[in-house]
């Protein structure tokens, strides 16, 4: 009787572990499913709660000015501010620069980290854009000696590709914010082709070429 009894709670037992796994393969398929079909519009519904507290309008901030003694600007723009263009020439791209780097600036350009420095201001300027909607996708097509020019209301400041890498998201190590040499480190989620969660980052760094300073 003892056994029959301790057979039935062995077998209870097996049976709901069962049950519970099933269950979880269904869900983990169904949130996958869901994720793969509707992960556009996911972005879409994060960005519109972002929005909430961000004004990505095309305001442009068209009296910033640079000090060419100190080589910091006299003004900064708003987080969420458009203020300048960032184009790449030999891949065919040009793109509005917001300061910022939320999920609604990058879903309408290339973002500008809030923790670097400006372009003109002798440090790294760390910028980013989606790898989907024809923004960075081609971006590991780019060559050595390739030219990012970004054009502000103070300046146009041109800079040529030097190294690029393939960097784990959380190695901020290979995006380091430095102020002894300007360099402009351009990234996108790798592989840009891929869908869903990225972990890799395809970052460009280009070193200032030329500026033509505008009082």
């Amino acid at each position: 009787m003892l056994n029959k009894e301790k057979n039935k709670k062995t077998s209870f037992i097996g049976a709901t572990i069962r049950s519970l796994i099933v269950a979880f393969i269904y869900v983990f398929i169904f949130v996958g499913i869901v994720y793969f079909l509707f992960s556009s519009k996911i972005s879409m519904a994060m960005s519109i709660i972002d929005t909430i507290s961000v004004d990505t309008s095309n305001k442009i901030l068209e009296d910033v000015k640079i000090d060419l003694e100190t080589r910091n600007l006299r003004s900064y723009p708003e987080y969420g501010t458009k203020y300048g263009n960032i184009s790449l020439p030999s891949l065919g791209l040009s793109f509005d620069l917001y300061f910022g780097d939320s999920l609604p600036i990058l879903k309408n350009g290339i973002g500008h980290s809030s923790g670097s420095y400006f372009p003109g201001e002798g440090g790294s300027i760390i910028c980013m854009g989606h790898n989907y909607n024809g923004i960075l996708k081609t971006l590991p097509n780019i060559k050595l000696g390739d030219e990012i020019i970004i054009t502000t209301s103070y300046g146009i400041f041109t800079y040529k590709v030097n190294n690029t890498k393939i960097v784990y998201y959380t190695n901020t190590e290979e995006l380091p914010i430095q102020k002894e040499e300007e360099i402009l480190m351009l990234y996108t989620c790798y592989p840009t082709d891929g869908l869903g969660h990225a972990v890799d980052r395809y970052v460009v760094y280009a070193s200032l070429e030329s500026e033509q300073i505008i009082e």
